[in-house]
């Protein structure tokens, strides 16, 4: 049975989209899954109604990790920054 990829998440910096990040990803893709997760109002991400602070973007980022590692059926994580 061949190893399973490692999964790579990116969360892109101020003014950074899927986009921007696409010929990483490109590259990348050859020995790891990668996700990449636009934060609200960049790529094709809706704005929130209403002004976030830090604790609503980061219940943001916590769900979108979350379901990029269950899709993955990913079952240790390391999480780095």
């Amino acid at each position: 049975m061949p190893e399973s990829k490692k999964t790579i998440i990116i969360l892109p910096g101020w003014g950074g989209t899927k986009e921007t990040w696409q010929p990483f990803i490109e590259r990348a893709k050859e020995h790891y899954n990668v996700e990449c997760i636009n934060l609200p109002c960049f790529g094709d991400e809706p704005c929130p109604e209403k002004v976030w602070g830090i604790e609503e973007y980061s219940h943001f980022v916590e769900s979108k990790v979350k379901a990029c590692l269950t899709t993955r059926q990913v079952k240790s994580q390391k999480l780095f920054c």
